[in-house]
């Protein structure tokens, strides 16, 4: 039986789960197209040298440093030694941080820490069970 409500529970956990998370990225998935003037802003306030994950509106992906920003474009180096790509400020549809987001860094460490409290409570648990004799002495 409570095999049966922990089934029944898990499969209620995962619906609403989904019904959460669907819209969210339903919505994410439609973003608009920036105007010239805030992504040359975007730009500016980053500054030469921080890494930019660059999303233009053809739907190519450039990573990597900025290197140079001009009037009416900016220029971003790709790791690994390649030359310089010119980005137009009109061509761009998001501007993103090159490395992991707050929330994957945030799930990172408490899937580390949970894996810690875990490992530590199966040892206490097992140097417990362990610490009584197998057998009762008569």
């Amino acid at each position: 039986m409570s095999n049966a409500l922990l089934g029944c529970s898990f499969r209620l956990s995962i619906l609403v789960l989904l019904t959460t998370l669907i819209p969210n990225h339903i919505a994410l998935a439609s973003s608009p197209p920036l105007d010239s003037l805030s992504v040359k802003q975007e730009i500016a306030t980053r500054g030469v040298g921080k890494g930019v994950k660059i999303t233009e509106t053809d739907g190519t992906v450039v990573t990597g440093k900025i290197v140079a920003v001009e009037d009416e474009e900016f220029q971003v180096a790709p790791k690994g030694g390649a030359p310089a790509v010119a980005i137009p400020f009109s061509q761009v549809k998001g501007i993103h941080n090159a490395g992991l987001s707050k929330g994957a860094k945030v799930g990172i460490v408490l899937a580390v820490v949970g894996a810690a409290v875990a490992i530590t409570a199966a040892v206490l648990v097992h140097s417990f069970h362990n610490s009584f004799p197998k057998t009762i002495p008569i």
